[in-house]
């Protein structure tokens, strides 16, 4: 069996309908001294889509990484994987989203996961 790979950080994401998919943004800043190419991916596209796949990054600057979000079943939990990689492999690290849904909120557009 394989083990579940180390996780910088997790975020619980609660989409106000499970029947639909939502925009969401994930921050993400480049730790490195250096300008980078970053690629990123997901473990189940049907239920966490990238839609920011690559991006540059200068040293120590932010940025926003744009993901589609659900479907996924009502009152249900979903955990996704999420691999940000540099082209040189000099930076990885993996972020689990925790992805549920409940029939109780609002949606208010694209949310920041925090």
């Amino acid at each position: 069996d394989a083990a579940a790979p180390a996780i910088k950080s997790s975020h619980e994401v609660v989409l106000p309908r499970p029947d639909m998919a939502y925009p969401r943004e994930l921050p993400f800043r480049n730790p490195s001294t250096a300008k980078r190419r970053f690629a990123v991916r997901s473990t189940d596209p049907r239920v966490c889509t990238v839609q920011t796949r690559e991006f540059e990054l200068e040293a120590d600057a932010t940025c926003n990484i744009r993901l589609q979000c659900g479907p996924v079943e009502l009152d249900c939990s979903q955990d996704v994987y999420l691999f940000i990689e540099s082209d040189d492999s000099v930076v990885r690290e993996v972020r689990l989203l925790r992805l549920s849904s409940t029939s109780a909120f609002v949606d208010h557009g694209v949310g920041t996961i925090a």
